[in-house]
């Protein structure tokens, strides 16, 4: 039903109108006559084996405090998302370590260290970074984030196509 009202959304936006259920009805009656049942193929998880130098998240400073966090470790996330712009990958994955290391906790990070990881094509740390975010907001207390996690969650599916090649 998510995906449903996300997908009308979108159409509203972008077409300016609804796009109407039973038009997907009759393609999936037309494609099931067709071809008649396709099994699904099975999706295996890959393993995930993400060599990094980031701290657990139970050593994070200040993660408790959003502010103090925000405050020590927004100038981190601002330079390394500079560099990460700039070309400078490496350098901006350390900086980007340094904000979450003081507490820097905020959706633009975490989508900037896997722009980053994706630049490098590293889709194991990808994939570790967006785990890590989507735990961090699934963890809050207000849930606000229910967009922002299904944007994540999309990029994170891709990012396991893109290791599976």
């Amino acid at each position: 039903m998510t995906n449903y009202n996300v997908d009308q959304e979108k159409a509203l936006a972008d077409l300016g109108r609804h796009i109407p259920t039973y038009h997907l009805i009759d393609v999936w009656k037309y494609l099931k006559e067709t071809f008649d049942e396709i099994a699904p193929s099975p999706k295996e998880e890959l393993p995930i084996n993400p060599i990094h130098s980031r701290v657990p998240l139970k050593d994070i400073k200040n993660i408790h405090n959003w502010e103090k966090g925000f405050d020590e470790g927004y100038s981190y996330y601002e330079n390394g998302d500079k560099a990460r712009k700039e070309g400078n990958v490496d350098e901006a994955i350390e900086l980007f370590d340094k904000a979450r290391y003081n507490g820097y906790n905020v959706p633009t990070l975490y989508n900037s260290y896997a722009m980053a990881y994706r630049k490098l094509k590293d889709y194991d740390n990808e994939i570790a970074i967006l785990d890590e975010a989507i735990e961090r907001l699934q963890a809050e207390e207000k849930n606000v984030y229910e967009t922002l996690i299904m944007n994540l969650n999309e990029r994170r599916s891709k990012a396991f196509a893109l290791k599976r090649r």
